[in-house]
């Protein structure tokens, strides 16, 4: 049986027609309710959220090829604080072993990507700056993941590490072993994708700030820069650096440039428990400090963060709920829904500052920056589910996509046969003519990176795709077949 709420107030006869076969069409041997959205990711009903939050399991899609990830991230947010033990979307079930939590991950990738700034908590003497040297075992059964919220143990040192998160900053929480010395080692020199260039600095006996330039994802040409503020609830002791095979300890800045590279913090034996939180941006360092400072204040409340998450990840999961059917058929469509409200992300600051693709600082006033679109197959599903269940967060997508759109991560519709072309790049830059746009646009939006035909055929010349030849045929053959898919390598689910 089937039970649907609409608001009549916000959805005309069209919608309700739409909502309602979308309803039949996810529900078998389930009934499906579906709670009318009116604010941005959406407003469940005033009555108590119950919590659905255990029906989601974000291991699955973690192991053959599936390149999930279990960390936390707040819905559509711009930090997913996420362990990496390998492949390509940072984290692999198969995995044996830790080698840091780094703060950006996408899901369902079809390639290495992003994956910056991996912090691993260590205990002892520092005497390393490799990866996988300082990496530590782990298993599954001292390891749990649910919405907003990941903790393992890290066996090699018997540290127990957690993760939570809001919008623009990831928090991780240590609690160290008693005697012994314990560290914090931050490597800018290592991400999922092709490191070009890190630095980062030691401030005080608080903080470190720096950035992460990287890109390459799947062969390409496109590159980024992340920048980071990171600061703890204690006073380290002691810090360093390394460039390569080289610690200088007490050293604060690790310069310019590629390769191995970080720096690590130390706070003796007497912090039995510490707290990080990092504020990220595609703005610059100030940017980083505003949202920092912004969503978190001067506090280093983990628990409180971590609730106040838990609450917007179960209204989330109430905007449409099952009832019956199997509880592993209950998992697997809250699980689903989950990751369907993981992306896109936020592009911007809390100011609506955003890094446009003329390399330059736009401010949106009356929309928010958003990023990471697959386009491959979420114009067929996702594109509509958001419109339905988060009708703010699909304008902010249809509207981040004309002009200047905002340059983060892989700035925009995703994959290398996606980048920005200047010839065919024939978009209102102005606000007013992308509002214009955005209203003529159909149901199913259409942004940059889903072309016609004919414009795949031009761009499908000899070294216009960095994929195969065989490859690049099958992108054309796509094309021709289907004129609103981009080339097939590249996809969320």
């Amino acid at each position: 049986m089937i039970s649907t709420m609409i608001s009549t107030s916000t959805r005309g006869t069209s919608a309700r027609r739409r909502l309602i076969a979308i309803a039949l069409a996810l529900t078998t041997a389930v009934g499906l309710t579906v709670a009318a959205a009116g604010s941005a990711g959406g407003a469940a009903p005033q009555a108590a959220l119950v919590d659905r939050t255990g029906l989601v399991n974000p291991f699955i899609g973690t192991e053959n090829f599936g390149n999930t990830f279990p960390g936390a991230s707040a819905p559509f947010g711009m930090v997913q604080v996420s362990p990496d033990t390998g492949g390509q979307g940072g984290y692999d079930y198969h995995g044996t072993s830790i080698h840091g939590f780094s703060q950006t991950h996408l899901s369902g990738v079809g390639c290495g990507v992003v994956g910056e700034l991996p912090i691993m908590p260590t205990t002892g003497a520092v005497t390393t700056g490799d990866y996988a040297t300082y990496a530590s075992p782990f298993s599954h059964a001292d390891e749990t993941s649910t919405p907003g919220y990941y903790r393992v143990g890290l066996a090699k040192y018997g540290i127990n590490a957690e993760m939570t998160a809001t919008d623009r900053t990831g928090w991780q929480r240590y609690t160290f072993p008693t005697g012994t010395a314990h560290n914090v080692l931050f490597n800018t020199g290592q991400a999922n994708m092709p490191v070009l260039d890190s630095d980062i600095r030691v401030i005080g006996d608080h903080t470190l700030e720096g950035k992460v330039h990287d890109g390459g994802f799947c062969a390409g040409h496109d590159q980024h820069t992340v920048y980071f503020t990171a600061e703890f609830d204690k006073p380290f002791s002691s810090y360093g650096t390394w460039a390569g095979s080289t610690l200088s300890s007490g050293a604060r800045d690790a310069a310019n440039g590629s390769g191995n590279k970080g720096a690590w913090v130390s706070f003796g034996s007497s912090a039995a428990q510490v707290t990080l939180k990092v504020g990220l941006s595609y703005t610059g360092l100030g940017g980083a400090r505003a949202n920092l400072r912004a969503e978190t204040g001067s506090g280093y409340d983990f628990d409180a963060t971590r609730a106040a998450l838990k609450a917007r990840w179960n209204k989330q999961l109430s905007l449409a709920t099952v009832a019956g059917g199997t509880h592993d058929r209950q998992v697997a469509y809250y699980t689903s829904l989950y990751h369907s409200m993981l992306h896109p992300n936020l592009a911007g600051d809390v100011d609506g500052s955003y890094n446009g693709f003329d390399n330059k600082i736009h401010r949106a006033t009356d929309y928010t920056p958003r990023q990471n679109f697959s386009l491959w197959d979420t114009y067929r599903t996702q594109n509509q589910l958001l419109e339905l269940l988060a009708p703010r967060v699909a304008r902010d997508d249809a509207l981040s996509l004309p002009g200047d759109r905002p340059r983060g991560r892989l700035a925009a519709p995703m994959g290398p046969c996606q980048q920005r072309n200047e010839h065919h790049d024939r978009r209102p830059r102005d606000a007013d003519a992308r509002r214009t746009l955005v209203q003529r646009l159909p149901r199913r939006p259409r942004g940059r990176g889903v072309r016609t035909a004919e414009e795949e055929r031009h761009r499908a010349g000899p070294g216009r795709f960095p994929v195969q030849r065989a490859g690049r045929r099958r992108a054309v053959r796509q094309a021709r077949l289907h004129p609103l898919r981009t080339h097939a390598r590249d996809g969320l689910p």
